[in-house]
């Protein structure tokens, strides 16, 4: 198994498939990036070397999205406005 920002990524699904566990990674951005590290949408986790890992972690983080628990603040305190 593999986790990835507080997420555990099943290692038989492809990582397209897998990053769409993250909450508040959806389809398209799953796809978007996966197209900018190279991976094919059959490329499966287990597959993924440490530096490719790595790279994804940070591609996901810089890309300012709110996600996991992250995102899960930000709804609530929405809510309560």
């Amino acid at each position: 198994m593999l986790y990835l920002l507080e997420t555990e990524l099943k290692e038989t699904k492809p990582v397209f498939i897998s990053l769409n566990s993250i909450f508040g990674v959806g389809k398209y951005y799953s796809l978007t990036f996966c197209k900018k590290l190279g991976f094919s949408k059959n490329f499966k986790v287990s597959e993924l070397t440490e530096k490719q890992k790595l790279n994804l972690a940070r591609l996901i983080e810089s890309s300012k999205l709110y996600i996991n628990s992250e995102l899960k603040r930000f709804l609530i305190k929405k809510k309560k406005i």
